[in-house]
């Protein structure tokens, strides 16, 4: 179901489509959930021709394309974000985020890190990119997060969180950084981070195995993480691959690295590196 709103964001008038066709599956009595309705839903709609019907409803009855492109970093909101894996090779820790949440009616601040950087790709040549993470558990108050008397909040790294919804939008995510807690070796204290800069681009994971159909991600100056594809990149121009400029004048390239390393989280510092 969630592929449907997230697509549709970025085409207003689609949104609200997809919201009419959503109330309308809440108003009935289904078996089976809102993607395998809207799908069957919208392929009655082509049948009979429907004038609300658009290229952009179809693409999102359809799904996401078989396969994903998986990658070992993304810039995006001006936060260059890593996985845990990749982030075992460098100084700087760039694994740690920050999901603004509900939880019931109240508001929650999730936590936790990032360990795969993941591409939907979709008919028309729109894309998504999400975040797989590893949650710590905010909900439980006292043992899995809380807060000193100055604000700072501590989240114990012995607890995750329980949850079949392991993804995170890209866009919808901020930085943070942890800190191990000097005094509770079990805890590490959460600092917020800033945003550096306003282009996004995604860093390419060659280990990868990915469908031969697909394409290269490129970057965007905007910090919308479903775009179009603007020409199909050979499988030879995929690593390395750079274009001198986009329609704002800033260049967009895709980058390559080879190294890989297992790590598992336990303590993070906040020290910079250059080579990122």
């Amino acid at each position: 179901m969630e592929h449907a709103f997230i697509l549709a964001d970025k085409y207003n008038l689609v949104l609200t489509t997809v919201i009419m066709f959503f109330r309308e599956y809440e108003s009935s009595h289904h078996t089976v959930g809102f993607d395998v309705w809207f799908y069957h839903h919208v392929s009655e709609l082509c049948k009979g021709k429907d004038a609300q019907l658009t290229k952009e409803l179809i693409s999102l009855a359809r799904g996401p394309l078989c396969g994903v492109e998986r990658f070992h970093g993304y810039v995006i909101n001006g936060f260059r974000f890593h996985t845990r894996d990749h982030e075992s090779q460098k100084v700087k820790q760039n694994s740690g985020i920050l999901l603004r949440g509900l939880l019931g009616s109240k508001a929650m601040d999730y936590y936790g890190v990032i360990t795969e950087i993941m591409e939907l790709q979709y008919l028309g040549g729109n894309r998504v990119v999400m975040f797989k993470c590893d949650w710590w558990d905010v909900e439980n108050i006292g043992k899995g997060v809380k807060m000193d008397r100055y604000g700072f909040v501590s989240v114990n790294t012995t607890r995750k969180l329980l949850t079949d919804e392991p993804f995170a939008l890209a866009s919808q995510v901020e930085q943070v950084f942890y800190v191990e807690d000097g005094s509770n070796p079990n805890w590490l204290v959460v600092l917020k981070g800033q945003s550096q800069s306003s282009f996004d681009s995604l860093t390419k994971d060659p280990t990868d195995v990915q469908s031969g159909d697909q394409e290269e991600a490129f970057q965007q100056d905007t910090p919308d993480p479903i775009y179009p594809n603007p020409y199909p990149v050979q499988d030879d121009e995929l690593i390395g691959w750079e274009e001198d400029s986009n329609e704002d004048g800033n260049e967009m390239h895709v980058d390559s690295d080879d190294d890989s390393h297992d790590s598992e989280i336990s303590a993070y510092g906040d020290d910079s590196d250059q080579d990122e």
